[in-house]
């Protein structure tokens, strides 16, 4: 179990670095894999329905996903400049909460660095809506930090349980 682990953790990162070095890539990887979902979603929700005998079968909400999964898999640069938007508007209302909050509060040096950060955080947000090529990069190193991220953990794991570190 230990060198599946270990296994799996080495994966995670070489596909990280790779995710890392190949932002365009990426992006365009999870453009197709987010239209797979779709329709793979869309097909095991149909079969469910169809296999427990459950009435009436949601067939508006099947075809809209079969749809929408056809587009993104057939028009995969509108489908990322989707994905960049759902991205900058999400780190945009974060960015916003997190002010509003510092300012809400009353604090010391962290309400001040949390301030701080809220304020970056809105203008690269800003940054990113007239320079896409920034938002899409940023998108693509945030997905390879979340892979490296699993692929430390599962070495670390795998590394734990081997005696090395107590």
């Amino acid at each position: 179990m230990r060198l599946i682990n270990f296994l799996t953790g080495l994966f995670y990162l070489i596909i990280g670095l790779f995710m890392w070095n190949n932002p365009a890539d990426t992006i365009l990887s999870y453009s197709l894999i987010w239209g797979m979902t779709y329709i793979a979603g869309a097909l095991v929700g149909l079969f469910y329905c169809l296999y427990h005998n459950i009435r009436p079968i949601p067939y508006a909400t099947i075809a809209v996903s079969l749809l929408f999964g056809i587009f993104i898999l057939t028009m995969p640069i509108l489908s990322m400049g989707m994905m960049l938007w759902l991205f900058v508007l999400s780190f945009l209302s974060l960015a916003g909460y997190y002010l509003y909050t510092g300012i809400k509060a009353r604090g010391g040096l962290l309400n001040l660095l949390q301030i701080a950060l809220a304020v970056i955080g809105l203008l690269f947000g800003v940054i990113m809506i007239f320079n896409p090529i920034i938002g899409f990069t940023t998108m693509a190193k945030v997905l390879a930090v979340g892979v490296l991220l699993n692929g430390f953990s599962y070495i670390l794991y795998a590394i734990k349980f081997s005696g090395k570190i107590n």
